[in-house]
């Protein structure tokens, strides 16, 4: 614990470095998610994690071109650097809040960093559905859900709530305390830090988006 607090930020950052990477490739991946059914059109990866019914999961998998079906699978395997990078960072962030709390507080933030081991897992169990899912994409059929499509359903939703709940009050915790005057002067330099990389990657993500809009 004493060395965690100690390298703190260093851990932090790189962290959430590993994250915003991974989260430019896997944006980049799904440049290329079309279908071809009725007409090419995209989707994204929140269309597969939110399905309406399994048939329209089966759907897009299926009907998703070749070259779709083979960046989706990247974008799956990247996202296996992505997660212990990004709940990592969460539950750095939620070790900080406890820190600097006393009684209910610090016992809440230590339970919500511990817990994003959940999140990590499910987020994994996600994955290996997907993925399996599109190794035996086949025609969809006429049945709407499953006893495993309906553990993915929770999944899915059980991963994005912990993991917010625990992202939104550390963020807001620690907020707190800085306009309080609650922090370290060596923290600026850090925080300047993330401050630049966030703009990079808002750049690099938007200049992303008019290459594609003029190709």
């Amino acid at each position: 614990m004493a060395t965690i607090t100690q390298y703190w930020w260093i851990i932090f950052i790189t962290c959430f470095t590993v994250m915003l990477l991974a989260t430019l490739w896997m944006t980049n991946l799904a440049k290329h998610f079309f279908v071809e059914k009725d007409g090419k059109r995209s989707f994204n990866i929140f269309d597969l994690e939110f399905p309406a019914t399994e048939m329209q999961l089966d759907k897009l998998m299926y009907y998703s071109t070749p070259d779709a079906r083979k960046q989706l699978r990247k974008h799956l395997l990247v996202d296996f650097i992505f997660m212990p990078a990004a709940y990592i960072a969460i539950a750095l962030l939620c070790y900080k809040a406890a820190i600097k709390m006393e009684f209910v507080g610090k016992y809440t933030f230590l339970a919500l960093a511990v817990l994003q081991i959940l999140p990590w897992l499910f987020d994994i169990l996600e994955n290996g559905y997907l993925l399996n899912k599109l190794s035996s994409a086949k025609k969809p059929g006429s049945k709407d859900s499953s006893a495993s499509f309906k553990t993915f359903q929770f999944l899915v939703k059980a991963k994005f709530a912990i993991a917010l709940t625990a992202s939104v009050c550390a963020v807001f915790g620690l907020f707190y305390f800085w306009i309080m005057g609650a922090f370290q002067k060596e923290s600026l330099i850090y925080l300047a830090v993330l401050v630049i990389e966030i703009a990079v990657f808002l750049w690099l993500n938007g200049r992303k988006d008019k290459e594609v809009a003029l190709a």
